[in-house]
């Protein structure tokens, strides 16, 4: 991958677009993502209105927003995958064996 933490560089389309091209390109064998990937991230935000709450909301808006940008990533490769092992945090998902 083009970036160490993935999730904390993509921040533009051009940085979405380089790490869809990087396994497009690359085709890395195995791809590991959140088992909830395609869960509605909506559920995680804390609610703003509630007492105490200060920076929590603003943590979890941003975890929101990140896990959105790291499955438009996986939503474009993912026909490419199948998964192979899923546990509960994390699904390993390998590259689809493709005949020529």
């Amino acid at each position: 991958m083009p970036y160490f933490e993935l999730s904390q560089f993509l921040i533009t389309q051009d940085e979405i677009q380089q790490a869809v091209s990087a396994v497009k390109n690359e085709h890395p064998q195995y791809l590991f993502v959140d088992t909830d990937i395609d869960r509605n991230l909506n559920t995680g935000l804390v609610n703003k209105g509630a007492k105490r709450v200060g920076y929590v909301y603003k943590e979890s808006e941003w975890l929101v927003q990140r896990l959105n940008l790291l499955k438009e990533v996986f939503n474009v490769v993912r026909q490419d995958y199948e998964p192979v092992e899923k546990a509960l945090l994390v699904t390993v998902y390998r590259k689809k064996h493709i005949w020529r």
